[in-house]
């Protein structure tokens, strides 16, 4: 090793063989005027005081605190391996939610679609019904009052069925597109 000092308050040890710095003994707290090394011992005369640092115990703490850095580097490295096993379980997990998901809104998609195709043929049949209903009104002027009012009572019970199955039908389409927004936004999320 070969010690130098100068006035910027400092002094460095560099590699005797390739002159590259290996570490500073930092701030002396005024300028060196003088530096002195023997054996394993390092005198610096300064304008403030006299240190004696010795070598090898500069070399030992230089060592030690290398191998703390080590160390927590490696904790760091543990810590995140750890952090990215979790992230990749959760990560699974989502996928295997996002899995079953799909596979319940497929299901009650195709629910959805018989439902609404069922109700679709029940207010075509109403419709058919009332349409009938009302033809036989038209032709039978010469019939009782009592049954034009059973008809008009009849008539008036397939348009609150109608209304209700148009009611139900535009429920069960906006919640088949309720559960496609919701399906959408979980695959966005993964």
């Amino acid at each position: 090793q070969v010690w130098s000092a100068s006035r910027d308050k400092s002094i460095i040890a560099h590699d005797a063989q390739t002159c590259q710095t290996l570490f500073s003994l930092g701030d002396q707290g005024a300028g060196v005027k003088a530096l002195f090394s023997h054996s394993w011992y390092v005198w610096s005369f300064n304008m403030k005081n006299i240190k004696v640092y010795t070598a090898e115990g500069v070399w030992q703490a230089q060592v030690e605190e290398a191998l703390k850095a080590l160390k927590a580097l490696e904790a760091t490295k543990a810590a995140m391996e750890a952090e990215i096993q979790k992230e990749k379980a959760n990560s699974h997990a989502l996928g295997m939610k996002l899995r079953e998901v799909e596979a319940e809104a497929e299901r009650s998609k195709g629910e959805l679609g018989k439902r609404i195709e069922d109700l679709e043929k029940q207010l075509a049949e109403l419709q058919a019904a009332l349409d009938t209903e009302r033809a036989a009104h038209g032709q039978d002027s010469e019939g009782t009052a009592k049954a034009l009012a059973e008809r008009d009572a009849r008539i008036k019970e397939l348009e609150a069925m109608l209304a209700e199955l148009t009611k139900a039908k535009t429920d069960l389409e906006a919640a088949k597109a309720a559960l496609e927004a919701e399906l959408e936004a979980l695959r966005k999320k993964l």
